[in-house]
């Protein structure tokens, strides 16, 4: 996944705008963004904050969860320097169903970024 940031100091002011402070993004095994992850196949979360750069550490959410309905499973993480990702080598927790899922990142309570992907048993 790349990123194009404007450079900032953690914790002053920048001309980031808002909508483009956070990005959050599921990637596949290869690294690539995808919107379609399959069981055996390895992925990741992403987080991203152009503002925390500087900081040593922020506290997020991520929530995955069947398309315009509540989540199913939360992650409590923190993101050093900016950036984290939550990594699955074969497949989500059990309780997290096939099909579309909606991932959604918060801060402070707050969703900063989504990202719509479809969850598949391999092979389908």
């Amino acid at each position: 996944m790349v990123v194009a940031v404007a450079t900032a100091v953690g914790g002053e002011r920048s001309d980031t705008p808002t909508p483009y402070r956070f990005a959050g993004a599921v990637e596949n095994g290869r690294g690539a963004p995808a919107h379609l992850i399959m069981t055996g196949d390895g992925f990741r979360f992403l987080f991203f904050d152009a503002l925390s750069q500087g900081r040593r550490s922020e506290r997020y959410k991520l929530c995955l969860g069947p398309q315009g309905k509540a989540p199913v499973r939360c992650w409590q993480r923190t993101a050093r320097f900016g950036f984290d990702r939550v990594a699955y080598t074969g497949m989500l927790p059990s309780n997290v169903p096939f099909g579309v899922l909606d991932a959604r990142w918060s801060v402070n309570g707050r969703i900063v970024a989504t990202w719509r992907l479809r969850y598949v048993r391999g092979g389908e």
